[in-house]
């Protein structure tokens, strides 16, 4: 399966742990085109920034547009892919992970990540390896740090973004029920700033290069508008959620520790 990694030639730190997390995997990859906020036009973001249910940083939708260039890039080699952001920790089991999920069909979106939030999903997991199986994704919560993506999948997120929407890349994907997406457990991959978290030893370059800046003030006249849309989005979870309840049960995804001795060169 072909990887791709978001990541910014500024942020060399993050694409040298990248490199070496591929070489102890003996993963191959490419690099996904990154957007920069300090090269995006103004034009982009302001025709960007208010799509969503708050303002959004700039940072943010770089983020966004970093997603949406491999989210093409998927549909344009018609192949499934994971992407990454480069501050992904992959498992160790990775490979044999994805050599599985490539085999899979009728499918749009394979998460592999966890955040510290729960998730709606389904009551039932099935083995696809010795280490990892897969279970119906209903409704995601945050992270976007590392998932599979078919071109089905990708195509329906240009869609969306196509007309001239956007958003946090993560809430923008588990906002979009169309797909058809499942969840590995246990998971596969967790960010660099949330091994702490999961008393994984802490790794450098953890912090968030979008949490750190404030966020955009919001005009008088707009706050209505944002206010709708929010609760718009909030009643969708909720119809979401009422209609998967007799299939599906709110959970944290579990996390195999020891998955993780690779990458972060624990003992």
């Amino acid at each position: 399966m072909q990887i791709l990694i978001i990541n910014l030639p500024r942020h060399s730190d993050r694409l040298a742990f990248q490199k070496a997390q591929m070489d102890k995997l003996a993963l191959s990859f490419q690099l996904a085109h990154a957007v920069d906020a300090a090269t995006l036009p103004d034009a982009t973001y302001d025709s960007l920034a208010n799509t969503w249910e708050r303002p959004l940083r700039k940072a943010e939708v770089c983020c966004f547009l970093s997603h949406r260039n491999a989210w093409q890039a998927v549909v344009n080699s018609g192949q499934p892919a994971l992407i990454l952001e480069d501050d992904a920790v992959l498992a160790n089991h990775t490979p044999e992970l994805l050599a599985k999920l490539s085999t899979l069909k009728n499918i749009d979106l394979v998460v592999l990540e966890i955040r510290g939030r729960k998730k709606i999903m389904g009551k039932h997991a099935a083995r696809i390896t010795a280490d990892f199986g897969v279970l119906d994704l209903f409704q995601d919560r945050t992270g976007s740090a590392g998932y599979v993506l078919w071109p089905s999948g990708a195509q329906k997120l240009l869609d969306k973004a196509n007309r001239g929407l956007a958003g946090p890349s993560d809430a923008f994907i588990t906002s979009h029920y169309a797909l058809r997406a499942l969840q590995v457990e246990p998971a596969a991959i967790v960010q660099l700033d949330m091994c702490e978290h999961y008393g994984l030893r802490p790794a450098a370059g953890g912090s968030s290069s979008i949490g750190i800046v404030g966020r955009p003030t919001v005009e008088k006249q707009s706050k209505a508008l944002f206010v709708y849309r929010r609760l718009v989005s909030q009643l969708r979870i909720g119809l979401r959620i009422a209609s998967v309840l007799h299939k599906a049960e709110r959970r944290y995804v579990r996390l195999d520790k020891t998955q993780f001795s690779i990458a972060l060169g624990s003992d």
